[in-house]
């Protein structure tokens, strides 16, 4: 053989060689990430604990009354007599608290403007109209009342939600990880996560509209034997 020929096929060979190996490097790592998947996949479990109970429709809403008077005494006296009979009226109802505002004072070319906001928050589903019912007798003395409503679903035992869903989820993994002969090791992660199902039902009173509040829990466990 011509001696640059046998150059040819030793370098041939090298390169062969050094693919082989690259190759066989490739596939003894991706062996070893899918042994590891495969083992952290069968040790672990993932359960859900679910827990619904009746959703409590909680409401916040807000007064705002204003007036405007030549004289800046007199229109701060207004607002303090109004306010004073507003949070009277509002203490007399035991589901509701509020939370009244500084007054904001301010000076135009007629006088002086002063207004305050009451911020109200109830389970009671009749005050908001209850007070704007009342609000009529405080639309005197030229005083201006505006009443802006916002409602949202809450639960006030949301916390012991949470434990029982928590403790659901364990019972589930213990249940199944006592089939297939394991046992629980530890938690490797929770999440946390809350809805509301509305639905409506039809009674002799005609059709309602009832609220769930739903609280979950998914755990993550690691499997021992």
């Amino acid at each position: 053989m011509k001696p640059h020929f046998l150059d040819r096929l030793h370098r041939f060979a090298n390169i062969l060689g050094g693919f082989s190996l690259f190759v066989l490097l490739l596939f003894v790592c991706f062996a070893a990430y899918n042994d590891t998947f495969r083992s952290d996949y069968s040790n672990t479990i993932t359960v859900v604990g679910t827990v619904k109970s009746q959703g409590i429709e909680q409401s916040t809403f807000s007064i705002e009354i204003q007036t405007v008077a030549t004289n800046k005494e007199d229109a701060s006296e207004k607002i303090h007599s109004a306010s004073q009979f507003i949070t009277a009226f509002l203490g007399t109802h035991d589901d509701c608290t509020f939370v009244m505002k500084s007054p904001n004072i301010s000076s135009v070319r007629t006088g002086w403007i002063v207004s305050q906001i009451i911020e109200i928050t109830t389970n009671d589903p009749q005050l908001y109209t209850h007070v704007l019912e009342t609000s009529v007798q405080w639309r005197q003395n030229d005083i201006i009342v505006q009443l802006s409503k916002k409602k949202s679903i809450v639960n006030n035992n949301t916390n012991k939600l949470a434990e029982q869903a928590l403790q659901y989820a364990y019972e589930k993994a213990k249940h199944l990880a006592q089939q297939s002969g394991r046992k629980l090791g530890n938690v490797i992660n929770i999440e946390e996560g809350d809805h509301v199902h509305s639905y409506s039902t039809l009674d002799c009173e005609g059709v309602k509209e009832e609220k769930t509040f739903c609280k979950s829990i998914t755990v993550k466990y690691r499997l021992k034997d």
